[in-house]
């Protein structure tokens, strides 16, 4: 991987844990530059699921981008086609609670059951809240 892309993807990757640790800070971050987005954009296209699933959670949380829970879909789609189980959690969230999509436990717990057995703990803790909640497709 070129320096410089690593470099985008770990700033932007780090961006985005930063907002989500101190959300009511937001507002003090600086969206992403057009440059940023359209190399984001590129690396997506070309399969790479880190850049693809970084696509995704801006367009989750509306951060550079104008929020859409539906183009969220589409990137965190593509990211778990290539194998990202944090992807695959975050479309169990999108099912879980409705967003962009009809509400569905047993399709959330799915989604959920594949980031976790693809070794992602969230998507274990997620699944499991689900199954105590009962909400969980009967197997």
């Amino acid at each position: 991987m070129d320096r410089a892309r690593f470099i985008v993807k770990h700033c932007i990757a780090l961006s985005i844990i930063l907002i989500q640790l101190f959300s009511t800070s937001a507002a003090f971050c600086e969206p992403p530059d057009t440059q940023i987005l359209e190399k984001l954009r590129q690396n997506g296209v070309n399969d790479d699921a880190d850049a693809e699933f970084n696509l995704g959670h801006m367009y989750f949380s509306g951060w550079g981008v104008k929020q859409n829970y539906m183009k969220a879909m589409e990137w965190y789609k593509r990211a778990s086609d290539n194998g990202s189980a944090k992807a695959q959690n975050a479309i169990g969230v999108l099912y879980e609670y409705g967003l962009g999509v009809d509400k569905d436990s047993a399709e959330a717990s799915a989604w959920y059951k594949k980031a976790c057995n693809n070794g992602l703990l969230r998507g274990c803790e997620n699944l499991q809240k689900l199954n105590q909640e009962g909400h969980s497709r009967k197997e």
